[in-house]
Parts: structure tokens; sequence; C-alpha cells
């Protein structure tokens, strides 16, 4: 890379770091980091393999993405980049994210588990396409599922779908309990719960929905409220501090 591509290269990882992604379209994203148009486009097309699709996963390319996603709202991200900020979101040690994404299994329990050891989270949480799905009983993607399943109040038609779930949220290069925080999240949000809604009124995958189609969004959304909170917290002790100081006028009784 020249000194210039390394700039244009940092700015998009900065932009990725903040936002969780960056615009596929070269000429937002040149206007974002402050670059020539033909050089961002030089580079992208030089380093394909550095920007890849946050929907499909193929590496940049000057034509329309293979997923079919429009240009104009499509976006990329660095799969490195991707699984170190999962880590430090998630309060993980570096390239923590990195082996599960290439397949690495956790071990297994030593024994066998009988299915009775198993509890479910409470109400009347759906069970029968657990063995359909090769997923075992106590496994933490499995209570996620159901837990989820309770969160969305209960769709008759998804009763039958937490073994899939289970199977989807084990595919997922984060750990099970960032996943959990991201749906909860997705759960109380009235911008994702809208969408969720919706989904459901069509009896489409409210998973898939959430994981594959709005989980940046999801991330980015968590990060904002994360640092207004944490703002109105450090107002919050500015205030009372100011509160606590009396100046030597007021405390002089008359």
């Amino acid at each position: 890379m020249t000194m210039v591509q390394r700039g244009i290269y940092l700015e998009i990882l900065i932009q990725q770091w903040i936002y969780g992604s960056f615009p596929r379209d070269p000429w937002k994203l040149c206007k974002i980091i402050g670059a020539d148009y033909r050089t961002t486009v030089r580079f992208l097309s030089n380093y394909c393999h550095l920007a890849v699709c946050t929907q499909c996963g193929h590496s940049w390319n000057a034509s329309s993405c293979q997923c079919g996603c429009s240009e104009k709202t499509a976006t990329c991200h660095n799969l490195k980049l991707k699984n170190l900020r999962n880590d430090v979101v998630s309060g993980l040690d570096l390239g923590t994210t990195e082996p599960k994404r290439e397949g690495k299994q956790e071990p297994k329990p030593e024994g066998d588990v009988p299915p009775a050891a198993a509890t479910p989270p409470s109400g009347n949480v759906p069970s029968s396409s657990q063995e359909q799905e090769g997923i075992v009983a106590d496994s933490e993607s499995l209570k996620l599922a159901q837990d989820f399943w309770l969160w969305i109040d209960s769709p008759d038609y998804c009763r039958n779908c937490t073994g899939r779930w289970a199977s989807q949220i084990e595919s997922r290069p984060e750990s099970v309990e960032f996943v959990r925080a991201a749906l909860r999240y997705a759960t109380e949000n009235e911008f994702f719960v809208t969408g969720l809604k919706a989904v459901i009124r069509r009896k489409e995958d409210p998973v898939s929905y959430l994981l594959r189609d709005k989980f940046e969004n999801i991330l980015t959304s968590m990060e904002v409220a994360e640092a207004k909170q944490k703002k109105r917290r450090e107002k919050s002790g500015k205030e009372k501090d100011v509160v606590k100081v009396e100046s030597k006028f007021e405390q002089v009784k008359i």
C-alpha cells in the first residue's frame, strides 16, 4: 500500500469501529472519510478482500453486490476488525471470537447428559424441534432460543422453531451471551419492535430478521444508547457534586 492508501484504509477501519460498518457506495464512503473519489475506488478495487458485504460476505466489486442489496444502503466491513470489535464489546480477550467463526467447537462435558436434566425456562416452551435439529437440550443457544420465543409473546407458528434458531445462534461468530444481549435489546427497543411485529404478522423468521438483516444496526444502536447513558451518568454526578458544595455566603445563618 502507498501512504495514501494506508490513510484511506485507516479511516475506513475507524469508521467501522465506531459504527460497525461502512458504506459500500464509494462516493458516499469518500465523502465520509474525506478522500478523493477515484483514489477510494482504486483502493477498494485493489484490496477488495479487505471489505466484504455485511449481508452476503462477498468481496467488494465495482458492480452491484451479488446479494442484490441497494448500492445506496448496502454496507461492508472488515471481518478481522469485526471479530476484534465483538470481543471488546463482549468484554472477551482479543482473538476469542475468531476461532469460533472458523468452526472451532467448545469441548463437550464428560458423560451423557440425560434429557431430564434440562431445565427449560418458565412457560409452555416448545421443544419438539430440538431432536430434529440435533441441539443439546441444555445448551445455552437453545435456552436463548426458548427465551426469545417468550420475549416475542410466543407466536404459534414459531412453536417448533427453537431448534433451528439455536443453530442460527451457534453459527454466529459472537458469543451466545453477546447475542442474548443484542436480541434482548431488540425486543425492548421501539424501532426494532416495530419491525419485529411486521415480520411476525407476515409469519417470517424473526431470528433471521434480527441476526441476518438488522444485527449491525442493533450493535450501533446499543453503542449509541450506552454512550448516551454514560453521558447522563456523568452529568448527573457533576450536578450532585455542585449541590453538595455550599458557598461561604450560603453557610452563614441570618
